[in-house]
């Protein structure tokens, strides 16, 4: 049997190959490749948390911890472009992982 461990890895593994370019597409994903995508990312994280598939695609990525694969996406668009840009260091910068995680959380609360 796989160690939770060793499923949260094969996992981040598929999260990576799904956001390949992501800061390319993110924000031209359509819907219907939205839908596409969390398809991939429902069945491995019902795979990292061992869960029946009764469960909601929301239910599986908070137990998998991992957020829905369009804000990663967007999260990872963000840290592309704030490489490509220099910015002022006297403005304090956003941190790209607390604005998914509230973007997370305001889905969560507001189905």
């Amino acid at each position: 049997m796989a160690k939770p461990r060793n499923r949260k890895l094969i996992g981040s593994d598929v999260v990576s190959i799904l956001l390949f370019g992501a800061p390319n597409w993110a924000d031209k994903m359509s819907e219907s490749g939205k839908n596409e995508l969390l398809k991939t990312q429902r069945k491995t994280n019902l795979r990292i948390a061992s869960a029946y598939s009764t469960i909601s695609t929301e239910a599986s990525q908070v137990l998998a911890d991992f957020p829905s694969i369009d804000l990663l996406a967007k999260e990872r668009r963000e840290v592309y472009l704030a490489k490509l840009t220099f910015a002022d260091p006297e403005v304090p910068k956003r941190d790209p992982r607390e604005e998914l995680l509230s973007q997370w959380q305001i889905r969560w609360d507001c189905p």
